[in-house]
This record gives C-alpha cells, structure tokens and sequence, in this order.
C-alpha cells in the first residue's frame, strides 16, 4: 500500500507489452504488477514513466481507475498518455537504473477532467503527471510500447 509522497516503482519489473491489456468488470479484486492500493483519502496521483530504448523511442501508459458495486470490480479507463523517451538515464543499482530513460514529452490522447500533464521544460530531464483518482479504490497502470523495450513509472499519492 502507498502512503508516502516519495517516489517507488508501479511495478517490480518493468512492462514488455505491446498492446494494452483489456480491462473487464470483474469479482475477483485487482491485484498484480501496477496495481496500486493507497491510504484512504488519497486524492492526487503523481506519475513519472520511464522505459528503456533509444532516446525519442515511443511508449504509452493508460491509468484505469476501479471502484466496487456490490461484489463487482468495475475498470474506468482514467486517462491515456503517448511518451517518448529521453536521453536522461538513471543510476546503475538504484531503482531507475542507467538502461532506463525517463520520458520527456507526454502527449494526451484526450482531455479528461482532472489531469495536469507537466511536460518538462528542458528537453532530456523528466516529465511528469497528476492525476485527480479521488474515489477510486485501487489504481492500475498498464502500458503498451512500440518502438520502447519497456515501461514503467514512478508513482506517488497525495
């Protein structure tokens, strides 16, 4: 369970999928790599992808929210964000390591209410973005790479 505002990793191992996962109601409750439970009363999640490839390599991450009625599992796709990687690395041994990239451009898909993507002003440093999740019981990034080897981001709740 994330309550801290520091950052960690949405998933042990980053993502190799090509294509995004279909999300189905469902009464088995979510759980698994990008599945994120939070303190009650979690309202912002902050988000910085990053993935390996070449710098300018492209990946996509969609967030879905889910929320329960009765014993049923309902997905609602929150948001869906184009990327392209970076020449900014990491460190080798850390949690981001010198392989992956962060993402430096953020493009949205469509408008949803309550995200602010915050591109990053200097080409090759980090970008990131905030999305509103109040309501939502757990949160689930999932990710499709094109011309990126993988996926992945640092997440943050507030």
């Amino acid at each position: 369970m994330i309550h801290a505002k520091n950052w960690v990793k949405a998933q042990t191992t980053n993502s190799t999928d090509a294509a995004f996962t279909s999300k189905i109601a469902t009464v088995t409750e979510p759980s698994g790599a990008g599945v994120l439970a939070f303190a009650a009363g979690a309202e912002m999640l902050e988000v910085s992808p990053f993935g390996a490839g070449a710098d300018n390599a492209t990946t996509a991450i969609r967030v879905i929210g889910w929320r329960k009625v009765g014993t049923l599992w309902v997905p609602t796709i929150l948001t869906e964000l184009d990327m392209l990687l970076s020449a900014a690395v990491g460190v080798a041994g850390e949690k981001v390591i010198n392989t992956d990239r962060f993402v430096d451009t953020i493009t949205q898909l469509a408008t949803p209410i309550g995200i602010a993507v915050l591109p990053a002003a200097v080409a090759d440093t980090p970008a990131k973005f905030l999305l509103d999740i109040s309501g939502q019981e757990k949160i689930e990034l999932i990710y499709k790479r094109t011309t990126a080897t993988n996926t992945n981001a640092l997440v943050a709740v507030y």
